[in-house]
């Protein structure tokens, strides 16, 4: 994950994409002299070491390529988004640590790219100069753009894209087991009225956490309450009968904190989102993990370091889905005609070592 991160603050510090960087990285010619300065200033200023490529120097003894490859080189492409915001994500830095890590072992080079607007295909898919691409495509963006990535070569889609048949191979996480177990989680903790809560009701994968938390919660007798940011009845269907909804997050809350009898047990479908409601409930007198158990989702150490108590997260298997969706486009590259396939990554809780020390300490 800190390899993926790195680049982000070397672009950041250079003033220029993350692909910029991956193509300096990569020591390929289409970057201007004064631009590659610039990123290799940027990078001995913060300290950046790039991992090491097993390539032999221009001029110098050649890679061996596989014969199902032409190039030995992929691309990471995010589609509909600007890179450096996603890969700036904690969550999204780990599927990425999980490829470049694949792509290392298999002595593949690893180009990354952005295509902010999803209806022009990436040079380097356009012309060639790489034999396939892991694509993390931004919610919103047409299918058929999506569709067309066959016309350029073996593609892989990772994160995101729930609902509907794949248009191209898709690694992603098990988002309906992510809210099956997140209700597990809190049943095994006494809760038997739970509650959802989201500020981004409109997302897929933010949606399919939502109900299938709710179902589990209906199969097993508790009552269950949704809180959702907005007020599009569109919006709101999805959620179940009994959804309260309001325009802020902390009007949410707000909701929350005032039920009669507040709820025992709440999943949060982020740590993100975790981060912003925590502080929120202590303002309403409500400690969280002793008023309200939490569950939350994405295992991200950065932001669960930040609160206390410590609460509890879900793994999505970051790592474990970027090496999978490197090695289905390798066997997409051996076996171009074999049908489309989905792969879904089970999630778990984190491990209990995870939980924050420092709230044992103050207990004791």
């Amino acid at each position: 994950m800190a390899g993926s991160m790195s680049i982000v603050a070397v672009a950041k510090r250079a003033g220029v994409s993350v692909a910029t960087v991956s193509r300096v990285l990569n020591d390929l010619d289409n970057v201007r002299a004064e631009t590659a300065e610039q990123v290799r200033a940027a990078m001995r200023e913060i300290g950046y070491k790039p991992p090491r490529i097993k390539r032999g120097p221009k001029g110098g003894p050649r890679r061996v390529v596989p014969p199902w490859m032409r190039t030995g080189q992929i691309s990471v492409i995010t589609v509909g988004g600007i890179q450096r915001t996603w890969l700036g994500l904690p969550v999204m830095a780990t599927v990425v640590s999980g490829i470049t890590r694949a792509a290392s072992e298999l002595d593949l080079r690893l180009l990354l790219e952005e295509m902010p607007d999803s209806s022009v295909i990436s040079p380097a898919l356009r012309r060639r100069e790489v034999d396939g691409a892991i694509v993390f495509v931004h919610s919103g963006v047409p299918e058929a753009h999506i569709a067309r990535f066959r016309e350029h070569g073996p593609t892989v889609w990772v994160m995101g894209g729930e609902g509907g048949v794949p248009q191209i191979d898709h690694v992603t996480a098990d988002n309906i087991g992510i809210g099956s177990l997140a209700h597990k989680y809190l049943a095994e903790q006494g809760c038997r009225s739970v509650a959802y809560l989201t500020d981004e009701p409109t997302w897929p994968l933010i949606r399919l956490r939502g109900q299938s938390f709710a179902n589990a919660a209906w199969d097993a007798g508790h009552r269950v309450t949704s809180f959702v940011l907005g007020a599009d009845p569109r919006r709101l269907a999805p959620y179940g009968p009994d959804v309260h909804h309001a325009d802020s997050l902390d009007a949410l809350v707000d909701q929350l904190a005032s039920m009669k009898p507040r709820p025992d047990g709440l999943f949060l479908p982020t740590d993100y989102l975790t981060t912003r409601v925590y502080p929120l409930l202590l303002l309403r007198g409500i400690r969280p993990q002793i008023d309200i158990k939490i569950i939350s989702c994405d295992n991200e150490q950065e932001r669960l370091e930040m609160l206390n108590p410590r609460p509890t997260s879900i793994d999505i298997g970051g790592e474990q889905i970027g090496r999978l969706a490197v090695r289905q486009l390798v066997q997409r590259l051996q076996r171009p005609n074999d049908p489309i396939v989905q792969i879904q990554v089970a999630p778990k809780i984190a491990p209990a070592e995870q939980v924050d020390r420092r709230h044992h300490a103050a207990a004791q």
